[in-house]
């Protein structure tokens, strides 16, 4: 009884104590820089994931690719949340449940949103372009924007030159 007691109290403090624990990560630099490339991974992995999950691995390239272009350009916002969020920018936001049915089409997009995230250029000539845009070959929009290439089901555009 008098175990049980003790058990019981010793559990009771430790559990109390758990976030007071805890709270020092959440100051660390370290820490803080690592949960921030966490959510930026994840939200390029879903992106590539929902929006290339089936093209070949170069069509999931060019997709983190061109987010990065984004990133990389003042017109659009500065993180990889930020422009796969941004309203209107790609038809999978906002219009599934975010479900991953694919494990190994998940686990290749993760791998995808990595190498985006920490390689300068994962697609050389989306990259040397700089292409901002694609589409899947199903849909016809009226852009007025400079053709790259097609990669699998999509078409990939960068900005028209003004010279």
């Amino acid at each position: 009884m008098k175990f049980l007691l003790l058990r019981t109290l010793f559990l009771s403090l430790t559990l109390s104590f758990l976030p007071l624990l805890a709270n020092p990560l959440t100051n660390n630099p370290v820490y803080e820089v690592s949960q921030e490339f966490n959510k930026q991974l994840l939200c390029m992995a879903k992106n590539v994931y929902f929006e290339a999950a089936t093209e070949p691995y170069e069509g999931k390239l060019a997709v983190a690719n061109v987010v990065m272009n984004r990133v990389a350009n003042p017109n659009f916002p500065k993180t990889v949340c930020g422009v796969v969020y941004q309203k209107d920018q790609f038809s999978w936001v906002g219009n599934v449940n975010e479900e991953i049915k694919n494990k190994y089409m998940w686990e290749e997009s993760l791998m995808v949103a990595r190498k985006a995230l920490t390689e300068p250029h994962i697609h050389d000539l989306i990259s040397k372009t700089k292409a901002l845009y694609f589409h899947a070959v199903s849909v016809k929009p009226d852009w007025n924007l400079k053709r790259i290439t097609q990669i699998g089901n999509h078409i990939f555009y960068a900005k028209n030159d003004r010279k």
